[in-house]
């Protein structure tokens, strides 16, 4: 556990310094590129999101594959594995990298453009693949250390954007992988060498096409609002969608570098104790989930005051940067179990149900979109990435327990967690506006809320009598099936 934490506070300190980052490209990027070039951001964004996929999810699959080469000290296998899925990943983002700038030519008439879009994903690609191999060695110390200096130099399109608009945002991005590049001084890991077959790794497609299919869908479903934005609304509404997703893709980003080290821990408890494993991902699940929703509630509380302010361009709304934020709470029940049911064999069960979710929205957001205009894209994501959550422990409780009712009980932890807290600030709120008026009642009960939570958080970071009696509750309830 002492390793864990310490993994995750790596993950952790490098997340915040690209979070750091992020809120500064968050605050500058909106108020200095015109409403369609900040449009242009956005689906950029969703564009270099999608290019993780252009390797057929085999980077994925030597992820969950390497750890088992270490384990049996087979080091020659784990660099040939890792050499091979190297030479298909440079293949496949070449092709993927062609199709997309003839594509953004297309989009924004820019032959400059177009031209550096190519070498941003594939120099983009060859860095994710660095930083996965340090990863699987449980380099994090490692891993920190680039993330954060990778961070520190993308705030070159910041300086880009202003002196260029969406040009020099890309050219900005340009300049600080190259940076990246003679900052990590390891040629080997980064040459591009197509004399190395990519035949092993051709073996990993059809498991990793399930693996990044489910990742795909995953990662759409978190960024619903924005994804259906892109889609369906005009490019005011577009830039409005961005800068609310990036605030929530703050939050949903240190949620998942934090599960980093905990989904690598995950797979390698699947073939040990079942009550472990269910045990320690509700656990997580338990004390992530009441840490991001005290964190979304706060700010659903407070961006009325300080939105207005810092966007002038911009006309928010409480009620949607509301829905927008809520889905984030959702995200810590994605992060974990889905790991166990990939782990445990069920990724087609699992990738079934995200499909299905998917496809659900989709008709939901175009039977209900027109009446309720911009808030269809964020009421859809919130919605159901709940849904998703619901029925995500749903298959915990039917595919690895004997589905008693207190079973589902038990790995439903996380959802009275995510209910008591809603329900604390909703008492604050209305003990202090009865108190204190409508005025500094609300911002007096969200300051009380959020100093509550942080020191009940911390309480239970440091004293392990919070654990003992939720796990003494927990081991009560749960019955694994003999079948798991």
């Amino acid at each position: 556990m002492r390793d864990l934490r310490k993994s995750s506070l790596d993950t952790l300190t490098s997340n915040l310094v690209v979070q750091m980052v992020g809120i500064i490209s968050f605050f500058l990027l909106p108020n200095i590129l015109a409403l369609e070039d900040y449009a242009l951001v956005v689906y950029w964004g969703l564009i270099s999101y999608y290019a993780g996929f252009a390797d057929l999810g085999v980077l994925r699959v030597y992820g969950r594959k390497a750890p088992a080469f270490l384990a049996s000290e087979d080091q020659a296998g784990l660099i040939a594995i890792e050499q091979s899925v190297r030479t298909f990943l440079q293949i496949s983002i070449t092709l993927y990298s062609i199709v997309v700038s003839s594509f953004v030519y297309y989009k924004t008439h820019s032959l400059f453009v177009a031209l550096i879009v190519f070498p941003l994903l594939a120099s983009t690609a060859l860095v994710s693949f660095y930083l996965q191999t340090i990863t699987v060695r449980g380099g994090f110390s490692r891993y920190k250390v680039i993330t954060i200096f990778q961070s520190i130099v993308r705030l070159a399109c910041v300086l880009g954007a202003y002196v260029w608009a969406f040009s020099g945002y890309l050219a900005g991005l340009m300049a600080g992988l190259i940076a990246t590049f003679f900052y990590i001084r390891d040629p080997k890991s980064l040459a591009i060498d197509l004399r190395i077959t990519a035949r092993p790794a051709l073996k990993l497609v059809p498991e990793g096409m399930v693996l990044a299919a489910a990742t795909m869908i995953w990662g759409t479903l978190l960024m619903l609002g924005r994804f259906y934005a892109a889609l369906e609304l005009p490019a005011q509404e577009v830039a409005m969608y961005g800068v609310l997703n990036s605030g929530y893709q703050i939050i949903t980003s240190m949620v998942v570098a934090i599960c980093l080290p905990v989904t690598i821990r995950i797979y390698s408890m699947t073939v040990g104790d079942k009550h472990e494993l269910l045990w320690f991902v509700t656990r997580i699940q338990v004390m992530m989930v009441v840490a991001v929703t005290i964190i979304a509630i706060t700010i659903s509380c407070l961006s009325p005051y300080f939105l207005p302010v810092v966007f002038k361009k911009y006309s928010f709304n409480g009620t949607l940067v509301s829905l927008v934020v809520m889905s984030a709470a959702w995200v810590p029940i994605f992060a974990t179990t889905g790991s166990v049911l990939i782990g445990r064999g069920r990724a087609k069960s699992y990738l079934a149900l995200l499909a299905t979710v998917f496809a659900a929205s989709y008709a939901f957001l175009k039977l209900l979109g027109s009446s309720i205009g911009i808030f269809g894209p964020a009421l859809t994501q919130l919605v159901f990435l709940a849904i998703t959550g619901l029925t995500l422990i749903v298959m915990l409780w039917g595919f690895f327990t004997r589905r008693t009712l207190k079973s589902i009980i038990a790995l439903a932890f996380p959802l009275w967690a995510m209910a008591l807290v809603t329900a604390g600030y909703a008492c604050l709120y209305v003990i202090f506006v009865m108190l204190s008026g409508s005025v500094t009642g609300p911002l007096a009960a969200t300051a009380t809320f959020l100093s509550a939570g942080l020191a009940l958080l911390v309480f239970w970071w440091r004293d392990p009598w919070v654990d003992s009696r939720l796990r003494a509750l927990y081991s009560r309830c749960i019955t694994v099936s003999d079948c798991l």
